[in-house]
């Protein structure tokens, strides 16, 4: 990156993603994952996966078959997490079994967008939790700190 494009704005070397196929990880694929209990039915899709210019690798999923306390959702629960970016290690620790390679996330590029935004910017990260502990941290943003009593 030039010392201009730094000066006047743009990404950081940093922030510098491009698409990898240095993953055991592809857009497409579902997988069981360990999840909370109760929602043993929730799959893992990939939506894309990427690696940064510091050689990591992000996997950026979408999570349905959740049951989320969300107090913005009309029922009060939302069942899907439209996009999460996770280091890959932590990702492939919480995995279980790949069930499919022809998945399709929806809704996903929005989230997406949102997040690349912000990492371009220096302000955006990706979780290094397992799956199961981010629905939990995305569960107490929804409900506004509150737990569930499950």
């Amino acid at each position: 990156m030039s010392w201009l494009k730094r000066l006047f704005g743009g990404e950081t070397e940093e922030a510098q993603l491009r698409p990898t196929d240095l993953s055991h990880f592809r857009a497409g694929q579902v997988w069981r994952y360990r999840t909370r209990p109760g929602e043993e039915g929730s799959r893992m899709i990939v939506g894309r996966v990427e690696q940064s210019a510091r050689g990591d690798v992000f996997v950026h999923v979408q999570l349905d078959g959740l049951n989320i306390l969300n107090h913005q959702a009309p029922s009060g629960r939302s069942t899907v997490i439209q996009h999460l970016p996770i280091a890959e290690a932590h990702l492939a620790a919480s995995v279980l079994e790949l069930i499919a390679e022809d998945g399709a996330v929806s809704d996903f590029e929005e989230g997406y967008a949102m997040w690349r935004e912000a990492y371009s910017a220096g302000q955006g990260g990706v979780f290094t939790l397992p799956l199961a502990d981010i629905v939990d941290v995305m569960e107490q943003t929804m409900a506004g700190g509150r737990r569930t009593a499950e």
